[in-house]
Order: C-alpha cells, then sequence, then structure tokens
C-alpha cells in the first residue's frame, strides 16, 4: 500500500515541476509584456506632458492677449485712439518746404495749375514758345498724379503711388533740364521738391492713420507674438523705400544720355509685369498704372 503511494507521490510531483517550470517561463514572458507596456506608458505620458505644457503655454499668451483687448475696448473713451475717419475719404494733406500750406494743396487733381502759376509770374523772362513748352510738359508729366489722386478708394502709400510719382518726378526733372532756362532752374527744382513732398508725404500719413495699433502674428506654435504699431509702420517704410531705390534705378538709367531708350524701357515693362504676376492690386485700377506709366516715359 505504501509503495503505490510512493509511485504516485513521485508522478504528481514530475507533474508538479512541469507546471512549475512553465509557469516561471510564463511569468518571465509576462514580465518583459509588462515592463516593455510599462516603458511604452511612460514614453507616451511624457510627450503628453509636454504638449500640455505647451498647449497651457499657448493658452495663457491668448488670455493675455485678450486680457488686453478686454480692458482697451472697455470703455467708448478708450476706443478713441483707434478711430480714424473714412478710409476712402482721407483728405490729402502735408507740409510745405516753404511753410504753411503746401502749395498743391487745393490741387490735387490739378496740380499743372500750380506750375501754370509759376510760369505766370516768370512770364517775362520766359518766351512764348517756352512757356508753352513748359506748360504742355508738366502736364503730361502730372496728369497721371492728378488722375491717381481723384480716384475712390485706398489713398494711402501704394507700390503704384511710389512708382508712378517716382515717374512724374523724372519726368519733371527732364523738364527742368531740358526746356527751362538754367537761370529759372533752381526756383523751379523747388517747385518739384513741393510736388513730390505733397504726393508722397500725404499718402505716408493716410497709410500711417490705418496701420492698426497692434498686430498679432501666428506664424507656427513657437513664433507667435505681438506687434505694435511702430514696427508696422518701419517695416512698410522699409518696404515702399526698397521700391522707390529699384524704380529709380530703372528711371535713372532710362533718363541717361547714354541709355538705350529702348532697352531700358523693356526692363521698365517687364519690372511692372513682374510686379502684377507677383502681386493683385486690391485698391487701384491697373490700367491707369501701365497707362500711364508709359506715357510719361520720353519717346
Amino acid at each position: 500500500m505504501s509503495e503505490i503511494n510512493y509511485e504516485i507521490s513521485a508522478s504528481m510531483q514530475n507533474r508538479f515541476a512541469v507546471h512549475r517550470e512553465n509557469r516561471l517561463k510564463s511569468n518571465d514572458v509576462v514580465s518583459e509584456t509588462s515592463s516593455k507596456e510599462q516603458l511604452d506608458s511612460v514614453e507616451i505620458s511624457d510627450e503628453a506632458v509636454r504638449q500640455q505644457n505647451e498647449n497651457a503655454s499657448l493658452d495663457k499668451k491668448l488670455e493675455a492677449l485678450m486680457h488686453h483687448f478686454m480692458e482697451q475696448f472697455s470703455s467708448s473713451k478708450s476706443l478713441d485712439m483707434y478711430r480714424v475717419d473714412d478710409p476712402f475719404k482721407m483728405e490729402l494733406c502735408a507740409s510745405s518746404c516753404f511753410g504753411d500750406e503746401n502749395l498743391f494743396q487745393n490741387y490735387s487733381e490739378c496740380q499743372y495749375k500750380v506750375f501754370d502759376a509759376w510760369l505766370k509770374e516768370n512770364a517775362s523772362e520766359l518766351s512764348e514758345e517756352t512757356c508753352a513748352k513748359i506748360q504742355e510738359a508738366v502736364k503730361n508729366a502730372t496728369t497721371v498724379m492728378d488722375q491717381f489722386n481723384a480716384m475712390s478708394g485706398y489713398r494711402g502709400t501704394s507700390f503704384e503711388s511710389v512708382a508712378l510719382l517716382e515717374a512724374s518726378r523724372f519726368a519733371l526733372e527732364n523738364v527742368k533740364n531740358t526746356i527751362v532756362p538754367e537761370s529759372q532752374r533752381s526756383d523751379f527744382g523747388k517747385l518739384i521738391d513741393e510736388y513730390v513732398r505733397f504726393n508722397e508725404e500725404s499718402r505716408n500719413n493716410i497709410m500711417e492713420r490705418m496701420t492698426p495699433n497692434y498686430m498679432y502674428e501666428d506664424i507656427g506654435k513657437s513664433t507667435q507674438f505681438l506687434r505694435n504699431k511702430d514696427e508696422l509702420i518701419s517695416s512698410q517704410r522699409s518696404f515702399y523705400k526698397r521700391e522707390k531705390e529699384d524704380i529709380r534705378d530703372l528711371l535713372r538709367e532710362y533718363y541717361s544720355e547714354t541709355a538705350n531708350k529702348g532697352r531700358a524701357k523693356t526692363k521698365l515693362q517687364q519690372y511692372t509685369e513682374r510686379y502684377h504676376k507677383k502681386n493683385n492690386p486690391m485698391y487701384s485700377d491697373s490700367g491707369l498704372f501701365d497707362n500711364g506709366f508709359v506715357n510719361l516715359m520720353v519717346q
């Protein structure tokens, strides 16, 4: 009886040993899987925490921005600094090289009349033929700006206003150097300066008045920032300064005595074509710009 019990006990012990070995192997696999899942869990958790912190930072920026504007717009008085006149009815105003009001102030759409007045004052020193040539040439040089100033819509500085004014100025300078007697060129040149000042400064003033006090820029998560009015105006001035220098170089080449007029004119036309392809003029009539610009070129 005891012998039989021994054999059964040995058999059971063997089965228990096999079962125990299998269980240990299973535990090792479970342990490895558990460790891997735990590691993945930690990695995912770190990424989630980082994203959560980043989102919280952005939320704080937006909250601060909203708080700022809520304070600014909390009363009607606080809105006064943001109010501007109707942008399409703003008057063209500028200071004068001679003091007081600019001579072209009340002639923004017929600026040739100011030059006509100068011609009458100096008629005694000019022949009728010279007066007639100057009068016709000045009207041709200023007509495009008169038409541009008469247009409805945005009246601030633009690519068109910069390019047309520079072309008009070079045309007037050409009149001074080729038709106006040398003894009168200094005074005529001062009148050109007054003309340029009026058309440039008046449009810059409108551009600056229409520039918002703040602009919130969002260029990716790490480059969100607030730009104030001074920065925005400075950026616009720099842009139009570069445009003016570019068009001046082309016009200077065109009016050079040794220039190939046909080739220089082609360069000017290519310059305007590149602009129209790159930019879609929102406010101005491209027909007036293209035709006016070409008409200012000396044939």
